[in-house]
C-alpha cells in the first residue's frame, strides 16, 4: 500500500504538445503509400512517451499505425518505435489514442509522428489556427506520397494531436530521507528532555 502510493507520487504526466481544442477546418487522408506526419519537441529534461492522441476518422474501414521518428533536416529521420493502436476506430472525427510502451524522449529534441494506413483510409483533422499549448508544440506537419521516401513539410494549417509524457518527479534520496527523520526524532527527544527537566525544577 505504502509502496504503491510512493510510486504514484513519483510519476508526473505532462501534455507537452496539443492543439486538439482548436476548431477543425478540414482533413488530410492517409492511405496506401500516402503517409502523414507532424512534429513536436521536448523540454529541458528527458521523459517517457505515454501516448499520442490524433483527431482521426476512419471512413474506409482498415487499420492504422503510428510510429515515432527522429528528426532529420526538418522531416522524419529514423524509426524509433511503433505505438500500440487502439482496438477500434470511429467513422467520424474523434480523439484516437495510440499508447507507448515507454519510448524514451531526449531533452530539447524534435520528434515526428508518422501516420500510416496499413489498410483502408484514415483522415487526420487539421486546423487553420496555428497556435497550440505545451512546451513541445511546433505546428509543423507534412505528407509523403511515396511511403516516406520524400517528405513535404509545412508550418501552417497543422494537423491536430496531443502528446502526453511521464517523468519521474523529484523525490528525496533514501539517505536524505533517513537523515531528515533522524533529525526530527533527535529534536523531539531534546524537547521532551527539556520539558521533563523544567517539570522537575
Amino acid at each position: 500500500m505504502t509502496l504503491s502510493l510512493v510510486s504514484a507520487l513519483a510519476v508526473r504526466a505532462d501534455t507537452i504538445s496539443s492543439n486538439l481544442s482548436n476548431a477543425t477546418a478540414g482533413t488530410e487522408a492517409a492511405s496506401g503509400n500516402t503517409w502523414l506526419t507532424a512534429s513536436f519537441g521536448t523540454g529541458s529534461s528527458s521523459s517517457s512517451l505515454s501516448n499520442i492522441t490524433l483527431l482521426l476518422s476512419n471512413p474506409v474501414t482498415g487499420s492504422a499505425e503510428v510510429d515515432l521518428y527522429s528528426n532529420s533536416l526538418l522531416q522524419p529521420g529514423s524509426l524509433i518505435g511503433t505505438l500500440t493502436s487502439p482496438g477500434s476506430y470511429s467513422t467520424s472525427l474523434s480523439d484516437t489514442t495510440f499508447s507507448s510502451n515507454g519510448l524514451t524522449l531526449s531533452a530539447n529534441s524534435t520528434y515526428w509522428i508518422v501516420l500510416k494506413a496499413l489498410s483502408g483510409e484514415f483522415d487526420w483533422a487539421w486546423t487553420a489556427d496555428n497556435s497550440g499549448t505545451g512546451v513541445g508544440f511546433q505546428g509543423t506537419w507534412g505528407v509523403s506520397t511515396d511511403a516516406g521516401s520524400t517528405w513535404y513539410t509545412y508550418a501552417v494549417y497543422p494537423t491536430q494531436f496531443s502528446v502526453t509524457t511521464t517523468a519521474a518527479a523529484a523525490i528525496p534520496e533514501p539517505g536524505t530521507g533517513w537523515l531528515a527523520i533522524g533529525g526530527l526524532l533527535i529534536g523531539a527527544l531534546m524537547l521532551c528532555k527539556r520539558q521533563r527537566t523544567q517539570g522537575e525544577s
